[in-house]
């Protein structure tokens, strides 16, 4: 939250979120931190990877940049690479809401109020302060998939130039376990810590993936089903008194159990 404090803005949830996320991802290696921000799609399903080429390097990072001509963005970017390449990014941070304004769409099809855009506006800043740089916008947002059609009245109030790009944080947390799973950063180093410490972060934030029931989880679920069986078997027997064999009851009771544990440890495989 340091950046987030500096700024004045402790008391936006949004502001906390992007300051201690961007704040532990910049950390990172460059390279690390570029393949981060590299998994944003477009619209068309082009990923920023290829839009950034050859940078390697974070030459600058500001948080809620003032000096913008149209808006201050969440997070400024600048990359560099190899031939003089320069990359100008903005990140605009999102967690249960969208755009802090949108452009509208007539009956007819038009575009209005271009204007109130938020990622216009970023738009129009990035094309007028950094004309020499390839430019981006990367909307990173709570959504499981990509807002098109935010995305989508964006581009259209741009006049179709804008190189707009979606990010989710549901994505961001698969790059965390991801980069933790591949042991490339050993247990106790500082890039482990951070990872591990901005994985649980975004666990806390609701942005965790299912993959699956932890052994532990699974076997409460089996215990649970086994004895839900037994309760259900126990009405059934008291119902088909003297009307069936006392033999059939006990192995029903005995089998029904074992087949419900077999299919839930299939079903709940982690």
């Amino acid at each position: 939250m340091i950046y987030a404090e500096i700024a004045g803005r402790l008391g936006f949830e949004e502001d906390i979120l992007t300051s201690t996320a961007i704040g532990l991802l910049s950390l990172l290696p460059d390279e690390e931190f570029i393949r981060f921000i590299g998994r944003a799609r477009s619209i068309d399903g082009e990923c920023l990877e290829k839009h950034i080429g050859t940078c390697t390097r974070v030459e600058a990072i500001e948080f809620w940049k003032t000096d913008f001509l149209y808006g201050i963005p969440d997070v400024f970017l600048r990359l560099e690479g190899e031939a003089g390449v320069s990359v100008a990014i903005v990140i605009e941070v999102k967690h249960r809401s969208g755009k802090s304004g949108s452009a509208e769409e007539t009956e007819d099809g038009r575009i209005q109020n271009q204007e109130v855009d938020q990622l216009y506006r970023y738009w129009k800043s990035l094309a007028q302060q950094y004309p020499n740089c390839r430019k981006a916008i990367v909307f990173l947002t709570g959504h499981r998939i990509m807002p098109r059609k935010d995305l989508e009245t964006s581009w259209r109030a741009a006049g179709g130039e804008a190189r707009l790009f979606w990010l989710g944080w549901h994505s961001v947390y698969d790059f965390l376990a991801e980069a933790l799973r591949s042991g490339k950063y050993p247990a106790r180093t500082v890039e482990c810590k951070i990872l591990q410490l901005l994985e649980t972060y975004l666990r806390f934030k609701g942005y965790a993936r299912f993959s699956g029931w932890p052994q532990p989880a699974m076997s409460g679920i089996v215990s649970e089903l086994r004895w839900l069986w037994y309760q259900r078997l126990y009405t059934l027997n008291l119902g088909l008194s003297g009307r069936l064999h006392p033999a059939y009851c006990r192995t029903y009771v005995k089998q029904v159990p074992g087949a419900v544990e077999a299919s839930a440890a299939v079903f709940y495989k982690p």
